[in-house]
């Protein structure tokens, strides 16, 4: 069967399914591929316009950023001596002393305890034991909480002996990271 001899109407329906068929792949392959990146511009674009308005807000915010940026430093200066990296217990020995001294106290032991790993910090305990009246053994622990080292009384257990007070202190002290796994060593087998 050949075209030529087809009627009209059939050559019409022929087209049009073809005129059909050109559009839907035109709209495929060109135009609905177009409008996507078109709309993954815009969203990119958005993006970026949200960025340059959180940088100027920023700007009008602390128009002297480098006024800012010490002011930033100051503060993760003194959160590094509230929390150092590392579990420097001899710090905390030398606030606690300088606490005594100050409040009047008497700093007999100091006994630390085992560190124990959290998220992201590590949490030591301290068992203090201090003579002193219950005023100066209060000024002591106002004085420790007050200290640069983070920490936290959670016990104070006091016994009074004769013509002075006795007051036992459990102090929890924290440091920031968790320290490296220490390298196990494994048994060696004695060489036959």
């Amino acid at each position: 069967m050949q075209f030529d001899t087809l009627p009209l109407r059939y050559k019409v329906c022929a087209f049009a399914l073809g005129m059909v068929l050109l559009t839907w792949l035109f709209a495929g392959l060109v135009l609905f591929p177009y409008q996507q990146r078109m709309t993954d511009i815009e969203n990119q674009l958005q993006a970026e316009r949200s960025l340059v308005k959180a940088a100027q807000d920023f700007g009008m915010i602390h128009p002297e950023p480098a006024k800012y940026l010490k002011l930033i430093d100051d503060k993760l200066h003194v959160l590094e001596r509230m929390l150092p990296s590392e579990a420097r217990v001899s710090e905390f020995l030398s606030q606690s002393e300088t606490a005594a001294k100050a409040s009047g106290a008497k700093l007999v032991s100091l006994k630390p305890g085992a560190a124990m790993n959290k998220n992201g910090y590590q949490e030591w305990s301290m068992e203090l034991v201090i003579h002193g009246s219950f005023f100066q053994t209060m000024n002591f622990v106002k004085k420790i909480e007050e200290g640069p080292r983070f920490n936290s009384v959670s016990n104070i257990v006091m016994q009074a002996k004769p013509g002075q007070l006795e007051s036992k202190l459990t102090i929890s002290i924290y440091s920031f990271g968790i320290p490296p796994v220490q390298a196990t060593r494994l048994p060696v087998a004695p060489a036959k």
